[in-house]
C-alpha cells in the first residue's frame, strides 16, 4: 500500500470509531440495549462515562478508552449467558492479522494497548457529538427524538476531510471533490418522503369510485419487495419503512376491523416490514452498515444488529452476472483496451507494455482455445453451474466469470481461458476472489433468491438517487490525494507533477494505471455484457460472428447461440445495458436501466436524476424505453437556486415516477421548481400527451420545458407551420448532433499557455489571446 492509501484507511478507521459512539448514544437514548445487559457487571453506560469525564478529565489519564472498547466488545459478542450478542460489523473488533486493510487499521485502536486515547481527548469528542452551539449557548442533543438520518449526515460531513501527514505530524485537511469521488450526496429528507409516497401509493392503496384511498390487505403490503440499488446510509429505505408501516396500520384498521393499533403492535409491524419488504445495495461497506443500523434503530426493537444483513448488502450493483449469461465463456472480455496506451510520462512502466501483452494473449492463447471449444462444445460442459448446488459455490463461479473482464494486465498468465475456466489453479482462484472483493461483484439472483426465483422475478418498486458522475478517469481526482494543489495546475505542470510523484513512489504510477484500467474495463463490460460471447447476426440469429478486429479473422459457428434471458425476466425485451446510447457513460444512466431491468411487470420506479434525462441526445434510448415500454406518470423538474444540493445553483435535476410494462399516454410534468414542497402542494401539473412529444421531437423524443398550457398552445401553432431542426429533408436545415470539445477527450487540442506566449500571444483585458492588435488565436 502507498502512504496515501495507508492514511486513507487510517481515516476510515477513525470515522468508524466516531460512528460507533453515535450509535451508542442513539441506543442508550432509545433504550435499545438488551435488558439483561443493564445488569451485567461489565456494562458501562456511555452517558455515565461522559458525566464522569465532564466533571473530571485531567490530562494524562487513559482509563475511559478501555471502558468504551469493552462496551463495544460486549455489544458485538456475548460475554455472559444472559447477554445476547448484537453482532454487526460496525462493532467487530479489529484484527491485526486480517487480509482487510480496514480491519488491520481498526486493530490499532481496538487491540494495541500502547495506542489509546486520553480521557481529556474523549471528553472533547463526546462533547462535540452530544452538543451543538445555539448562539453563545451549548445545547445538548436529544438522541431519542433526533431523526435517524442524522447518522448518514454525520458520515457525509466526515467525508469532507482527509488525513494528511507532514513534518508537523498528522492533521485533517478539508478537501474539494471528496464526496464526488465517493458518490456521496444525500437526498434531503423532505424530498425522499414525497418521492416515496408518490412511488409506493399505487402498491399500498387503491382508490374507490369516489377517489378515496383504501389500503390494500395487510398480507399484500407485507409481500411487497422494495429496493434501493444505491442505498447509501438508507434514506429511501427509512422513508419506505415509515410509509409501509403507516399503510399497514391503516390496513389493520380497515381489514381487521381493529379499533386501534397499539404502540406494541406498531413496533411489531415496523419489524415485519423491515424484515420482509426492504432491500438495499451500496458499494461502500461502511454505508451499508450504517443503513442496517439506521433501520435497526428505527424499528425500536431489541434484536441483533444482523437483523437486516440478508437484505441490505455491500456490492457493485452494476457488475455481476446471471445464470443465463454465465453458461458460456465471456469472449468479449478480450475486446477491452489497455490502460497504458497513452502512458507517455511513465517512469517504471513503459508505454503500451500491457497492450502488447494483451494482444499476444489474444492471438496465441484465446483464439486457438476458442476455436477448439467451438469444434468440440460437448467437451466443455463442466463450466455449467448445474453441478454446483450451494450459493457459495455458485458465487465463486460467478465471481470467476466476472473477474475475466477485470483481470490485471500484468497477470494474464493466470487468467481463466476457454480451456481452463472450469479447472483453475489456487493462484487463479485467489486473484479472482481478490477482484471480487475490490470491485464488489454483485450477483442479484444469488444475493436475493426470494426476489429472482422461478415463481417470482423482480422487485415491486425501486426508489433511489443514484450517483450522477461520469464513468471516466479524472487525473485531478486521482492525484489530488497525493498533491493537494494539483487541481490548480496547467496541463504541462500537471504532467511534470505526475512524473515527480512516479519517481518518488512507483506504487503511485501503478495505482494510476490501475485506476485508468478500471474505467477501460467497466466501459467494455457495459458495451458487451448484453452478449458476452459475441454479436448475434441479424441474418442468422443462431450464429455468432466474432469481429475480425478482435481475433484477426472471423469465427462463426452454429453451435453457439445467443444466451437467452432468464425465464423469469421475460418482460425485459432487451438485455441489460442496451439503452445507454453513444455518449460518455454516466452512473445515473446505468442505474436507470438497471432499475428498469430489476423491476417486475407493473413495478414502480421513483428516481432522482439530472435533467439531462429529458433533454440530452445521449439519453434518447432511455427516453424511448420509458415512453414506449412504461407508463411514465410524472416528470418533476427542479433548479438548484435554493441549494437543495451542494452543487452549482444553475444545475437542474428531476424526479421521475413510472410503472414498468405499460405505455405512456399522458405525462404530467413541471419544470424549474425551486422549493421541494412544490412536489406535494397539490398544484395542477401540465399534462402532455405522448403524441405531442413525438410531434415536437420525433427523432430524439426530447421533452421541452413547458411552463403552462399557453406555452403548449403556442408551441403547437409554431410546429404546425414550421420545419423541425432535426429533419433530414430538402426543406430542412439538415442539422446533425455533435458533442462539444472538452478538456478530457480533446486535451491534445488545447496547447499549454506557454506555447502561445512563446509565439507572441498575450491576453487582453477580456481574456482573449492576441498576437499584435487584431489576431485572435483558437484553443
Amino acid at each position: 500500500m502507498s502512504a496515501r492509501q495507508i492514511l486513507d484507511v487510517l481515516y476510515q478507521a477513525m470515522m468508524t470509531l466516531i460512528i460507533r459512539l453515535i450509535i451508542l448514544l442513539y441506543m442508550e437514548a432509545r433504550h435499545l440495549q438488551p435488558h439483561t445487559m443493564l445488569d451485567n457487571p461489565q456494562y458501562d453506560s456511555l452517558e455515565i462515562l461522559y458525566q464522569e469525564l465532564h466533571n473530571c478529565a485531567p490530562p494524562g489519564c487513559y482509563g475511559a478508552w478501555t471502558r468504551i472498547k469493552n462496551l463495544c466488545t460486549l455489544l458485538y459478542k456475548s460475554t455472559c449467558a444472559l447477554t445476547p450478542a448484537y453482532s454487526g460489523q460496525l462493532f467487530k473488533p479489529g484484527d491485526k492479522q486480517s487480509s482487510h486493510a480496514l480491519s488491520r487499521a481498526m486493530a490499532i485502536f481496538d487491540v494495541y494497548e500502547k495506542l489509546t486515547l486520553s480521557d481529556h481527548c474523549l471528553k472533547h469528542i463526546l462533547t462535540a457529538l452530544k452538543t451543538h452551539q445555539v448562539g453563545s449557548a451549548q445545547v445538548y442533543i436529544d438522541f431519542e427524538s433526533l431523526e435517524t438520518e442524522a447518522i448518514g449526515l454525520l458520515y457525509q460531513s466526515l467525508l469532507d476531510f482527509q488525513l494528511c501527514w507532514d513534518e508537523q505530524g498528522l492533521s485533517l485537511v478539508q478537501r474539494e471533490r471528496a464526496r464526488k469521488g465517493s458518490g456521496t450526496f444525500y437526498t434531503p429528507s423532505e424530498l425522499v418522503r414525497i418521492m416515496t409516497q408518490r412511488t409506493l401509493e399505487p402498491l399500498a392503496y387503491i382508490r374507490n369510485r369516489e377517489g378515496i384511498k383504501i389500503p390494500r390487505a395487510p398480507e399484500e403490503i407485507l409481500a411487497l419487495k422494495i429496493c434501493d440499488p444505491a442505498c447509501g446510509s438508507g434514506f429511501f429505505l427509512l422513508a419506505t419503512l415509515r410509509y409501509l408501516t403507516t399503510a399497514m396500520c391503516h390496513a389493520y384498521l380497515v381489514h381487521r376491523c381493529t379499533p386501534l393499533v397499539t404502540a406494541e403492535q406498531k413496533e411489531n409491524i415496523r419489524k415485519l416490514v423491515a424484515e420482509h419488504c426492504l432491500y438495499g445495495v451500496d458499494l461502500c461497506p461502511l454505508t451499508v452498515e450504517l443503513a442496517r443500523i439506521s433501520l435497526w434503530i428505527e424499528t425500536g426493537v431489541q434484536v441483533p444488529l444482523t437483523l437486516l444483513d440478508q437484505h441490505i448488502k455491500a456490492g457493485n450493483a452494476l457488475v455481476g452476472t446471471w445464470s443465463h449469461l454465465y453458461k458460456e465463456y465471456p469472449l468479449m472480455a478480450w475486446s477491452r483496451e489497455s490502460a497504458d496506451d497513452n502512458h507517455t510520462n511513465g517512469v517504471y512502466h513503459p508505454a503500451r507494455k500491457w497492450s502488447a501483452d494483451l494482444l499476444k494473449m489474444r492471438t496465441a492463447v484465446i483464439k486457438p482455445q476458442f476455436k477448439q471449444l467451438l469444434a468440440h462444445p460437448l467437451e466443455h460442459t463442466d463450466s455449467s453451474i448445474s453441478g454446483h448446488t450451494t450459493n457459495e459455490e455458485r458465487k465463486r463461479l460467478f465471481d470467476r466469470w466476472c473477474a475475466i473482464w477485470f483481470w490485471p494486465y500484468d497477470q494474464l498468465q493466470s487468467i481463466p481461458t476457454p480451456a481452463t475456466f472450469s479447472q483453475v489453479t489456487p493462484a487463479t482462484e485467489q486473484l479472482s476472489a481478490r477482484l471480487a472483493e475490490e470491485i464488489g461483484f454483485f450477483h442479484w439472483e444469488l444475493a436475493f433468491p426470494e426476489v429472482f426465483g422461478s415463481q417470482q422475478w423482480g422487485f415491486d418498486a425501486i426508489l433511489t438517487n443514484p450517483p450522477w458522475e461520469m464513468l471516466k478517469p479524472c487525473s485531478r481526482e486521482f492525484f489530488q490525494h497525493y498533491e493537494p494543489n494539483y487541481i490548480n495546475y496547467g496541463k504541462q505542470e500537471a504532467l511534470a507533477v505526475q512524473r515527480r510523484l512516479f519517481e518518488q513512489d512507483k506504487t503511485i504510477e501503478y495505482g494510476w494505471l490501475a485506476y485508468q484500467a478500471y474505467f477501460k474495463n467497466i466501459a467494455n463490460w457495459i458495451k458487451h455484457i448484453a452478449s458476452p460471447t459475441g454479436d448475434p447476426t441479424a441474418v442468422q440469429p443462431d450464429t455468432f460472428v466474432l469481429s475480425s478486429g478482435l481475433l484477426e479473422e472471423p469465427l462463426q459457428t452454429n453451435k453457439y447461440s445467443e444466451p437467452t434471458q432468464n425465464q423469469g425476466a421475460e418482460d425485459n425485451t432487451q438485455p441489460l445495458f442496451s439503452y445507454q446510447g453513444t455518449a460518455d457513460l454516466n452512473n445515473y444512466k446505468l442505474f436507470l436501466e438497471l432499475a428498469h431491468f430489476l423491476l417486475k411487470r407493473h413495478g414502480q420506479l421513483g428516481v432522482l436524476v439530472p435533467a439531462a434525462i429529458y433533454t440530452d441526445q445521449g439519453t434518447v434510448a432511455l427516453r424511448r424505453l420509458f415512453l414506449e415500454q412504461c407508463d411514465w406518470r410524472l416528470l418533476f423538474g427542479f433548479i438548484n437556486r435554493r441549494h437543495i444540493f451542494a452543487i452549482h445553483r444553475s444545475f437542474k435535476f428531476a424526479v421521475l415516477v413510472l410503472e414498468k410494462g405499460s405505455r405512456t399516454e399522458q405525462l404530467e410534468l413541471a419544470f424549474n421548481q425551486e422549493k421541494l414542497s412544490a412536489l406535494e402542494d397539490g398544484q395542477p401539473l401540465l399534462s402532455l400527451p405522448r403524441q405531442q412529444i413525438a410531434t415536437f421531437s420525433p427523432a430524439s423524443q426530447t421533452i421541452i420545458e413547458l411552463q403552462s398550457h399557453q406555452d403548449l398552445a403556442i408551441l403547437e401553432k409554431v410546429y404546425a407551420h414550421g420545419v423541425l431542426l432535426g429533419e433530414q429533408t430538402e426543406q430542412s436545415w439538415r442539422l446533425q448532433y455533435a458533442r462539444e470539445f472538452d478538456m478530457t477527450n480533446d486535451s491534445h487540442l488545447f496547447a499549454p499557455i506557454e506555447d502561445w506566449q512563446s509565439g507572441g500571444y498575450l491576453p487582453d483585458i477580456f481574456g482573449h489571446a492576441l498576437n499584435g492588435l487584431a489576431t485572435y488565436c483558437s484553443p
